[in-house]
């Protein structure tokens, strides 16, 4: 049990400050970029990836909705959530959102029930990731209208959208349902 914890707060101890500055961004990236390698050379997903999306979320996603009219802007959300997508977390999101979709996938296509665990990892991997990547193409849509034509997560958005609505009743029904929503969003949004 200690093993795995240490796994869930190794990010915590190689990024020192979670502040709304241009050092964070960088530093987050380059933790999730090697998460996503040493995936690459396991073949599973790591807890850390969870943690690491989690401390994105909170710096870039203003606790209530920002896009109800007359709400006020907290800029600082917005200046990390450029920060981190001038470094290259939109392609990141859509690599992370491709791995979630293809281990969901091939147990779905074999038939054989995930291991609660693995199962566990790969949802708190994806609603936050989805959550971010929903945010982020929100904002992009939104700034340049129809001027933003990149349809390069839709494979990945419509993959783990057709596994969801397969779930199985023994899964997390809670996680599915924000997965779902966050999908729609992330649907409506283009």
């Amino acid at each position: 049990r200690l093993v795995r914890l240490r796994n869930w707060f190794a990010p915590l101890l190689k990024i020192k400050s979670f502040d709304h500055t241009q050092e964070t961004a960088i530093n987050l990236i380059n933790e999730v970029k090697t998460q996503l390698n040493e995936s690459n050379t396991s073949g599973e997903l790591s807890p850390n990836l969870i943690t690491l999306l989690r401390i994105i979320q909170y710096l870039s996603i203003p606790p209530d909705n920002q896009f109800i009219l007359g709400a006020k802007i907290e800029l600082k959300y917005d200046y990390m959530l450029l920060k981190l997508y001038s470094n290259g977390i939109y392609s990141l999101l859509i690599n992370i959102l491709e791995k979630c979709a293809d281990a969901l996938l091939r147990t779905w296509q074999i038939g054989i029930p995930m291991v609660v665990h693995d199962r566990i990892v790969i949802y708190g991997i994806l609603i936050p990731a989805l959550i971010v990547f929903k945010t982020l193409l929100q904002k992009l849509t939104l700034d340049r209208k129809t001027k933003f034509v990149d349809i390069t997560p839709i494979h990945a958005l419509f993959s783990i959208y057709t596994v969801t609505l397969c779930a199985s009743p023994s899964t997390e029904l809670a996680d599915v349902d924000i997965i779902r929503t966050n999908l729609i969003d992330s649907f409506l949004a283009y």
